[in-house]
């Protein structure tokens, strides 16, 4: 006696139509095409964050820096938009590695205090550097200074 098919399609198993096999490839490509944009935009976002982070590190850096100082060392910080690197060095002629500008704007405020503003300009893509740069400023006063 033969057994029963529980299913129909299983008793005339003869494989799949082209149609069938363009749409199944069809579902796949949509899905690998949508996973590949996907990651695509996770890594310009990783870029981009790691960039802005280095240059809020740089920027955090020099105020960090000017504060060390003695108070009436801290007008020599001035510089112009000077190229550095990620650590905040300033950029060897002919080197290769610069990828930020830092800019440091140094102007007595009030009496005996200093108005230190730092503006550092990040990559945006390998040859285009921001157009709106990380700020940071700060007052550093000569009252307690010896």
């Amino acid at each position: 006696m033969r057994p029963k098919i529980l299913f129909r399609f299983l008793a005339h198993n003869q494989g799949f139509t082209l149609s069938e096999a363009l749409c199944a490839a069809f579902i796949v490509l949509l899905t690998v095409s949508g996973l590949a944009l996907s990651f695509i935009a996770s890594v310009r976002t990783h870029r981009f964050g790691s960039h802005y982070y280095n240059a809020v590190c740089i920027a955090r850096n020099r105020i960090q820096y000017a504060r060390t100082l003695p108070f009436k060392d801290v007008a020599a910080l001035q510089e112009l938009r000077t190229p550095v690197t990620r650590d905040g060095d300033q950029v060897i002629v002919g080197s290769s590695a610069h990828r930020y500008e830092r800019e440091t704007i140094v102007t007595p405020a009030l009496n005996n205090c200093w108005d230190i503003t730092v503006r550092v300009y990040y990559p945006v893509t390998p040859n285009l550097m921001s157009d709106t740069p990380i700020v940071m400023r700060t007052l550093l006063s000569g009252q307690f200074d010896d």
